[in-house]
């Protein structure tokens, strides 16, 4: 690979291209043109309204938020499997009922939060709102 000097404010993708190669350079830029995310942002209220929508929306995709929505579902799992086990008005039959009702509030949190920020068709809209 050979350096190129470019001059300031005088270059150009035909600049670049040279220095790699041109059909993974071209896919990338092609790429990177059509991935932009552009919206619409309204004022007033609709606009807050919105950007909380976005913002939920960008939580709700994240891996973190995904990955603790199936470690609890293992664990109520778990919980819901050992309900005929655990002989009732121990404390360990307590302790399940605690956490079956913790386990339900997680996923109503979960549901309350998807639908803010998917809706109620789960399909990421062009326009907001």
């Amino acid at each position: 690979m050979s350096t190129h000097q470019v001059a300031a404010r005088n270059w150009s993708g035909d600049n670049i291209l040279p220095l790699t190669n041109k059909d993974i350079a071209i896919n990338l830029i092609k790429t990177a043109i059509n991935i932009q995310d552009f919206d619409i942002w309204r004022t007033g209220v609709l606009g807050l309204v919105h950007g909380f929508r976005r913002m939920t929306r960008a939580f709700i995709e994240t891996s973190w938020f995904n990955n603790t929505i199936l470690i609890s579902v293992l664990l109520n799992t778990i919980v819901l499997a050992t309900v005929g086990l655990i002989k009732e008005g121990s404390s360990l039959s307590g302790v399940m009922s605690d956490l079956n009702f913790a386990f339900t509030v997680i996923f109503t949190v979960e549901m309350v939060l998807k639908l803010i920020g998917l809706g109620i068709t789960g399909k990421k809209r062009k326009f907001p709102l």
